[in-house]
């Protein structure tokens, strides 16, 4: 809950003052969430709702971070679905062969984060009249 109410304060001063300090509310609100979450989410015996709470956050904090043109919120974002689906592949699968599926996943993220950076003035940029 505050990590929540730290994110929400960061982006109502976000570009208020000359320099953003916006950015160590973030960062104090993403360690919140993961300091409220990781308990819930992450012990052997946790309860399923956690663990799709706690990816329902990973989400839209990696979706956040596409508005706010923020690289933190999309690294905070990947690594929380990766330590998720880590332990997942651990608890659920226990093979090797799905740790080298998750791999694979991982850099086709980094593929498609690389291609979005890559083009992402072209995306976002205003359509030119005739």
């Amino acid at each position: 809950m505050v990590g929540a109410a730290l994110l929400a304060a960061g982006v109502a001063v976000r570009d208020r003052t000359e320099r953003d300090y916006s950015l160590w509310l973030y960062v104090a609100g993403l360690a919140g969430l993961a300091v409220g979450l990781v308990p819930k989410a992450f012990p052997s015996a946790a309860a399923a709702g956690w663990g799709g709470l706690w990816m329902a956050v990973a989400l839209a904090v990696l979706a956040l971070s596409i508005p706010l043109q923020q690289r933190l919120f999309a690294a905070a974002g990947l690594a929380a679905v990766f330590a998720y689906l880590g332990k997942l592949v651990f608890d659920v699968f226990e093979s090797a062969n799905a740790a080298l599926a998750l791999v694979v996943l991982g850099l086709l993220v980094l593929g498609v984060g690389m291609l979005y950076q890559r083009f992402s003035e072209r995306l976002f940029a205003p359509p030119q009249s005739r």
